[in-house]
C-alpha cells in the first residue's frame, strides 16, 4: 500500500471534501458540540447545587 501510495498519480484535490459533505460534517460536529456544552454546564449546576445542600445540611 505504501509502494502504491507513491508511485500512483495524484489526482489534483484528491484528498478535499466536496463541500457539501464538508458542511455536512460540520453540521453535526456542531450539533455534537452543543449537545456537550449544555450536558457540562447543567452538570456543572447541578453538581453545585447538589454540593451546596449537603453543606448546608
Amino acid at each position: 500500500m505504501l509502494v502504491s501510495f507513491f508511485t500512483a498519480k495524484k489526482k489534483k484535490n484528491a484528498n478535499l471534501l466536496s463541500s457539501r459533505q464538508y458542511i455536512y460534517r460540520q453540521a453535526i460536529v456542531n450539533q455534537c458540540t452543543s449537545i456537550q456544552g449544555f450536558f457540562g454546564v447543567f452538570m456543572m449546576s447541578y453538581f453545585t447545587v447538589a454540593f451546596a445542600r449537603k453543606v448546608l445540611r
